[in-house]
């Protein structure tokens, strides 16, 4: 669940509309646009990591600009901290 809030979080950073970020399921949908902006490899993911998440819980507030975000991922929102993910 916290790769996927991630992923979410990533796209809509990286440009994608509310809806589409809220589709996205898996950190490999967003590396194109990561590669785009951020450059190729283990050095672009991590770059688009930094400047677009940080550490931590995050609050529904902070997404609430991804409307269309499942019901599902809530508990997600308020509980999980998003820190790394392996997916």
């Amino acid at each position: 669940m916290e790769c996927r809030l991630a992923a979410a979080l990533l796209a809509r950073g990286l440009g994608a509309n509310a809806e589409l970020a809220a589709s996205i399921k898996t950190l490999k949908e967003v590396e194109g646009l990561i590669e785009a902006q951020h450059g190729p490899g283990v050095q672009g993911q991590e770059a688009a990591v930094k400047a677009l998440l940080h550490e931590g819980s995050y609050l529904q507030d902070e997404v609430s600009a991804i409307e269309h975000l499942p019901l599902l991922l809530v508990p997600v929102i308020l509980h999980a901290a998003i820190r790394s993910c392996n997916c």
